[in-house]
């Protein structure tokens, strides 16, 4: 129910009544403009009221002084006691809007300054907090503490709480911009320099940030103090700081503020002066303390933080202590101040790339003849690891707290992928050979929440997705975390580089913070499914342009003979490819990581959302089209959605290793029954036999193809060799390929690796025409012969074999689903 208040004639106030929010008071009111004293405070929920007071803009003068009377006035009679106001222009009124506490407030003034309460935030001091004020009150014999001393509760000004608490001393609130009949002003009161918002020695604004440091003011002699040396000074500087202290009585008072830096040079330097300008005598007899203790000891090591505290006087710190000694004793002193804490990391491509460049110049030359290292540039650079191993884990012995090895962090990092221990790193950070786990994850989480920056030129780039699970519970590997991940390749990799370093956070922020660092937006899809594998268009293959390459090169070929022959240090297939394709020139493709998309992996909205996260970041790259690679089931959704929107500028295309997978199934169709799972039960166990033949265990599967393709090609060339010539050439080839291995390009040159290709294609012809169960072996030969041919277009990026063995793959897909 509304209450009506009386208030002073001479103020002209509009009364409203109205809701509980300014929306609704806007809506539901009617607005009456009166010229009484009378205003509407409607009570609402939680011991809360609305107060509305709306003045014509005309009295813009008495509009502050009116609000004053409204404070005092409600203070006393309805013992409420005021909150929080806030002042919005809304032409043509100027209307305040006061949130009040209907908490009982039983006296009108401060219990510390005797001014109103309305002029500052009200503070209720309990019993423990009286018994502070007594004892101050008494340490400064003003009597206060004879009004205080009977009293449960006092109402006074938090910023006269505060300051009465620390010195003994309060700040006197003056008037608002209005004049007060009944007050004063004291000549600190109203001061024509603002000491609160603005340093008193450089005259600049009071601006708040990380770099800058404040100080106010807490001692009563810092005034005369400053005076006498700003007489002394006798400066343009040292004439405006006695001007505006001569103004005032007491720093305190006025909450006198300045900047850490300013006082340090005015005291020692002098803002914009030479130090040759300062009186050296003063400051002389001021650091007599160190002069002794120097003198004394002149074969100790002293810190500068020791003899900081033996000067009385706190605008000396440790740089300046340390440019008066080395004034003083010149290069007898040497002085040098240790630097602070790392406050970024560096850029991760630069981990070890200069770690000896910031070693000290004399501890570079200890560690060089501590471990006798040799002149010789070769024996420098096999050792340069290990020196620099050594070096780091002295430096981190030295300096823990201060020095952090990105060596150490470098090989946390890696072993913590590996194997996933904590135990471990705590164990090796113990023996000193990495960082411990804690700045393992502190590192981690600063790149989260700080994440480096990158220049990306204009690189190829393309996007993979595919199904992330995380066992939350590892115990009993239930309630599996699903969700879709992706990476970002880039090629070449040089065409992107990590710019500046990441920012380091001193302490581990929660899991609630990273997870919403980074988020990738969710783009919900609700239109139906269309069928996009309908549109796909198969073309006829004859009508490509494709490079003719023989079904059977020579590199294959020598790779059967070699294994025929066995001569010593032949590798498999994997290393005698790598031997091979070694002076082959490839761009090295960059990868990073994508931000989880916390949705279900298998949802439409999910395969859409990563659809325009890659459309965002590929046109950040100044790429055209956007290339998506996805496993088959996430592919077939993908291009539902390709089809159903229309996407002219996205290409999706079904991962290499998924497309072997269903290679590696057809033909494990084709060979049922031959006999294949029989040889495979060898060497593998029978249960994995039926996920091998359905291409599902890849790598297990693709060895095994490996080797029944090797055993047949050496039955095939036992049955070639008759004479004992070709086992002659081999024998002298793979001595020279020992020291001096044949590359790709030279083995389709070399006649003799040519001869032994011919023979053996002419022999599986043969054998092709010879009865069904040799032309079903034959085939299978080719078939593996095209597994691996794609694996080798795959890894050196070679266009002009992928779409020949692309056609070949499909070949036998089609094959194995035909009846």
């Amino acid at each position: 129910m509304p209450i009506a208040c009386l208030l002073p004639k001479q103020v002209n106030l509009l009364a409203s009544s109205g809701g509980h929010s300014t929306g609704s008071r806007e809506r539901n009111s009617r607005r009456v403009s009166v010229n009484i004293g009378v205003i509407v405070i409607d009570l609402i929920t939680n011991g809360q009221c609305w107060i509305e007071l709306d003045l014509f803009p005309g009295t813009q003068a008495v509009n502050v002084y009116a609000f004053e009377q409204l404070r005092i006035f409600l203070s006393t009679p309805f013992n409420i006691k005021m909150c929080r106001f806030c002042f919005s222009v809304k032409p043509p009124f100027h209307s305040f809007f006061i949130i009040c506490r209907n908490k009982m407030q039983q006296n009108s003034n401060c219990a510390i300054c005797s001014y109103p309460l309305a002029r500052g935030n009200c503070r209720i001091v309990g019993k423990r907090g009286i018994s502070t004020l007594i004892t101050q009150s008494k340490r400064v014999e003003d009597k206060k503490w004879l009004d205080w001393e009977k009293k449960e509760k006092l109402d006074c000004h938090e910023k006269c709480r505060l300051s009465y608490s620390v010195s003994g001393t309060y700040t006197q609130h003056f008037a608002l911009n209005a004049p007060n009949n009944n007050v004063v002003a004291a000549r600190d009161e109203v001061p024509d320099f603002h000491y609160a918002d603005n340093c008193f020695i450089c005259g600049l604004s009071i601006i708040k940030d990380a770099k800058t440091k404040i100080c106010t003011d807490t001692q009563k002699e810092t005034r005369d103090n400053l005076i006498a040396m700003g007489k002394e000074r006798n400066d343009s500087l040292g004439i405006s700081v006695v001007e505006r202290l001569e103004n005032i009585s007491c720093l305190i008072r006025v909450q006198g503020r300045y900047h850490r830096t300013c006082m340090s040079h005015f005291n020692a330097y002098g803002l914009k002066t030479n130090i040759d300008d300062l009186n050296w005598s003063r400051i002389d007899s001021l650091l007599e303390p160190v002069w002794q203790v120097l003198e004394e000891d002149k074969n100790v090591i002293h810190y500068l933080s020791k003899l900081v505290e033996l000067v009385d006087d706190d605008s000396i710190d440790r740089r300046t202590l340390a440019g008066h000694i080395k004034k003083r004793y010149g290069e007898e002193v040497e002085c040098s101040i240790m630097g602070g804490k790392d406050i970024r990391y560096e850029p991760s491509n630069q981990f070890v790339s200069h770690l000896s460049s910031d070693y000290p110049p004399h501890f570079s030359f200890f560690i060089e003849h501590f471990l006798l290292i040799a002149d010789e540039e070769e024996d420098k650079k096999a050792k340069s690891v290990k020196r620099d191993m050594i070096s780091q884990c002295i430096l981190s012995f030295i300096q823990p707290r201060t020095f952090l090895s990105t060596l150490h962090l470098s090989i946390g990092t890696l072993i913590l992928r590996k194997t996933g221990s904590k135990y471990i790193i705590n164990l090796l950070h113990a023996l000193g050979v990495c960082t411990s786990y804690y700045n393992i994850e502190l590192y981690e989480a600063s790149t989260i929440v700080n994440p480096p920056r990158f220049i990306i030129e204009k690189p190829f780039v393309q996007f993979v997705f595919d199904n992330t699970d995380h066992n939350v519970r590892t115990l009993d590997g239930r309630e599996t975390f699903h969700c879709l991940g992706g990476i970002q390749v880039y090629t070449p990799e040089h065409e992107i580089t990590q710019c500046g370093s990441v920012e380091k956070l001193t302490e581990m922020p929660s899991a609630n913070i990273l997870a919403k660092q980074e988020q990738i937006p969710i783009f919900p899809y609700v239109e139906p499914p269309k069928e996009g594998l309908k549109l796909i268009e198969f073309i006829d293959t004859n009508l490509l342009t494709m490079v003719d390459m023989p079904l059977f090169p020579p590199t294959y070929s020598t790779y059967l003979w070699a294994k025929y022959v066995d001569p010593e240090n032949v590798p498999a297939w994997r290393g005698f490819m790598e031997l091979f394709s070694e002076n082959e020139s490839f761009q090295r493709s960059g990868v990073q990581c994508q931000q989880f998309i916390n949705e279900v992996p298998s949802s439409l909205t999910t395969i859409y959302t990563s659809i325009m996260h890659a459309k965002s970041e590929t046109r950040k790259c100044g790429q055209k089209t956007t290339i998506l690679t996805y496993d088959l089931p996430l592919y077939m959704k993908c291009r539902d959605i390709i089809a159903k929107l229309m996407l002219p500028d996205v290409f999706v295309r079904l991962g290499g290793f998924h497309m072997l997978m269903s290679f590696l199934g057809a033909i494990g169709i084709i060979m049922g029954g031959s006999g294949l799972e029989s040889i495979w039960e060898l060497a593998y166990a029978s249960e994995s036999i039926k996920k091998m033949m359905d291409g599902h265990n890849y790598s297990r599967a693709v060895r095994a193809h490996i080797l029944k393709f090797k055993a047949l090609g050496i039955v095939i060339c036992v049955s070639i060799e008759e004479k004992g010539e070709i086992k002659g050439v081999i024998a002298s080839l793979m001595r020279v390929w020992q020291k001096n291995p044949l590359k790709l390009g030279d083995s389709d040159s070399d006649k003799d690796l040519k001869k032994m290709s011919d023979l053996f294609y002419t022999k599986l012809k043969q054998l092709k025409n010879n009865d069904p169960t040799a032309k079903l072996w034959v085939q299978y030969i080719e078939a593996v012969l095209f597994v691996l041919r794609f694996i080798e277009a795959e890894r050196l990026g070679n266009w002009d074999l992928h779409p020949i063995t692309l056609v070949k793959l499909l070949q036998h897909i089609r094959d194995s689903v035909l009846p």
